[in-house]
């Protein structure tokens, strides 16, 4: 359902209502769409729609997609609703994603609840990439956080606008010089071997090297 455009599409606010005349239903019918998107706080964006039954001239049920961390809605070409998603789950999409909203128009599609969700849920995930870096690949934190002080500070104050202020240009890790942190070759799941010894009159587990 989510296809993102080859070229930049005029997007709607996120609170608006499209309704598509003339929509196929069934082999022959016509019938009336309506696209719109949710928002939840907790769960971020989907988007949803329904029809009208011709017959009846009730709705039909409501479709929901899946939630997506950011959502947007606008037409194509031939003028059929599309929506573009945006993950903000690593430190590229963070950088993307803020670089994206930094943009007057695209901030002011959002209200300020959902901005505020946003700043809120990229606090969360980079801070969630960098415990996993430290655990998946090696790196020292104490190296890691001059990285991370900065781009979170911004965040931080971003979040206590409320979702009110644009500070999306001030968000950005510095991806280069954090992956080359990364210890090479790292393998957090090697297998660690132990064996028993008395020690001092006491039975001790002690780790041994791996045999090869």
């Amino acid at each position: 359902m989510n296809n993102k455009p080859q070229t930049t599409p005029t997007y709607y606010p996120t609170g608006h209502i499209l309704r598509s005349e003339n929509y196929p239903y069934g082999y022959t019918a016509k019938t009336t769409k309506t696209d719109f998107l949710e928002f939840s706080p907790k769960k971020g964006f989907r988007h949803c729609s329904y029809t009208i039954n011709p017959k009846t001239g009730r709705p039909n049920a409501v479709k929901k997609s899946v939630y997506y961390d950011l959502l947007l809605m606008y037409r194509d070409e031939s003028g059929h609703v599309k929506t573009q998603a945006r993950d903000i789950r690593d430190l590229k999409d963070i950088n993307q994603t803020a670089e994206f909203l930094a943009r007057p128009e695209i901030f002011a599609l959002f209200t300020a609840q959902e901005i505020e969700y946003i700043y809120i849920n990229m606090i969360f995930h980079s801070k969630v990439s960098a415990k996993a870096q430290v655990i998946y690949c090696g790196s020292d934190w104490d190296k890691m956080k001059p990285y991370f002080a900065e781009p979170l500070k911004e965040l931080t104050q971003a979040a206590n606008t409320k979702g009110e202020e644009n500070r999306f240009n001030k968000i950005r890790f510095d991806i280069e010089a954090i992956n080359a942190l990364k210890v090479p070759n790292y393998n957090p799941f090697q297998v660690k071997t132990y064996e028993s010894r008395i020690i001092n009159d006491r039975l001790t587990l002690v780790q041994v090297p791996n045999q090869q």
